[in-house]
């Protein structure tokens, strides 16, 4: 089994055993865009994506190159056919699929069990401290994503607090708004219900602080 954990530091195992130490960077880059966006990819796309500032010939060598390497590490668990390369989702498991299916059905907004879910398999932003050389096609793709992704925690995060906070689990509603705010820190309501939720439950040094 592919395991491929997005959310937070990124990393790749095959059937347990670690893959970022045998692939290159841009291998490892393809393998989390063909992840992430969960469906067959164009090989001109990606060469544009990860190779744009290359001349057409060395960005579709290199796009061979890193496909070889893939098909090398990957074997079965990845497709690769003359025009499309794709993951088999049935041989893979990623964080990120697991986190949008919670996180964006119909019942999330309305079941808090559901958004815990979600939130706990946020471990950090999307693809954190990895960077790719020379693809800012890519560099724009990855920002714009976790934008998305921490846009749609903090959001879950603040309705699990206001459910908490309604129903007078101050403790659980604080926690919630903390940790919204580790990842926006400039919310000015989040720090307003925060200090208001802190008086409440007569921790007041910490409310004035």
């Amino acid at each position: 089994m592919l395991q491929l954990t997005l959310l937070g530091s990124p990393s790749a195992t095959l059937d347990g055993t670690p893959l970022t130490d045998k692939l290159l960077n841009k291998d490892l880059a393809l393998l989390y865009y063909l992840a992430a966006t969960g469906q067959p990819q164009s090989r001109v796309s990606l060469a544009a994506l990860l190779w744009g500032d290359y001349s057409e010939s060395a960005a579709r060598t290199n796009l061979r190159k890193s496909l070889s390497n893939l098909r090398h590490y990957l074997g079965d668990h990845v497709i690769i056919e003359r025009d499309d390369v794709a993951l088999v989702q049935m041989h893979c498991t990623v964080d990120l699929w697991e986190f949008e299916r919670l996180a964006n059905s119909e019942t999330a907004s309305s079941d808090p069990a559901q958004m815990r879910a979600a939130v706990a398999l946020y471990r950090g932003d999307f693809l954190t401290g990895f960077s790719v050389h020379n693809a800012g096609d890519y560099d724009r793709w990855a920002c714009a994503l976790q934008e998305r992704l921490r846009d749609l925690v903090v959001h879950m995060l603040t309705t699990l607090a206001a459910v908490y906070a309604a129903s007078g689990e101050l403790v659980q509603a604080i926690a919630f708004h903390r940790r919204g705010l580790e990842l926006e820190p400039w919310r000015e309501g989040s720090h307003r219900e925060l200090m208001l939720l802190l008086a409440k439950s007569g921790r007041r040094s910490e409310a004035l602080a």
